[in-house]
């Protein structure tokens, strides 16, 4: 099953996502997207990882390259990293069976439209409709390798504030990705204030989903 959860910054998106992935009662993956720029970001990204793995979470980092992403090979070498055994982190079977939770597709985006050159220079993709079709691309690639996916992502281009050009895209690739998963998935949900609120749920949900 494919479910895509969306929210503004602190809307308790994350909390939901991370219940709906333990009621598959399926082995949990996490996907982690946030780039660790500077050691407050390393500690912090560690700091996660280990209240993820109490919450029965495997993590795999990716940064990019996310259509290429070999599932069951992250996970193994993340299991071996962390001296963890595939049965005891019920993936024994490997990662086909699990629950993928991916967060969020706006990390998604930005590590896939700022890429660094020869020279190290930061270089930013400005065509706003190849970089969701990127996005969109990577997340299929996952969906396929996985029993149920959910995605996170972020509401954009509410707040009707000006932005700089790299940002334009930024928002308009986003919200188009968005909406290319929402007419793709089986169920959508938006959260506010903790509140979530189901958009789309397709035939066959289960019944815990749809209750």
């Amino acid at each position: 099953m494919r479910v895509l959860v969306t929210g503004g910054s602190g809307s308790g998106k994350s909390r939901f996502s991370e219940g709906l992935c333990h009621r598959f009662g399926t082995p949990l993956v996490y996907i982690a997207t946030m780039q660790p720029f500077g050691p407050d970001a390393a500690a912090r990204i560690e700091r996660h990882r280990a209240q993820r793995a109490g919450a029965g979470f495997v993590t795999v980092e990716r940064f990019g390259a996310y259509g290429a992403l070999d599932l069951a090979s992250a996970v193994e070498q993340s299991l071996a990293a962390h001296r963890v055994a595939g049965d005891a982190a019920g993936l024994a079977d490997g990662a086909g069976a699990s629950t993928v939770l991916l967060e969020c597709a706006g990390n998604v985006c930005a590590n896939l439209q700022f890429s660094q050159d020869g020279q190290g220079s930061w270089v930013a993709l400005d065509d706003a409709h190849e970089l969701a079709g990127r996005v969109v691309e990577g997340v299929r690639a996952i969906g396929s390798q996985c029993a149920n996916l959910v995605v996170v992502s972020n509401e954009v281009g509410a707040d009707g504030s000006s932005y700089a050009t790299e940002t334009k895209v930024y928002q308009r690739a986003l919200g188009r990705a968005n909406c290319l998963m929402a007419a793709e998935f089986d169920a959508v949900f938006e959260v506010a204030a903790g509140c979530a609120h189901a958009l789309k749920l397709g035939e066959g949900s289960p019944e815990w989903m749809v209750a």
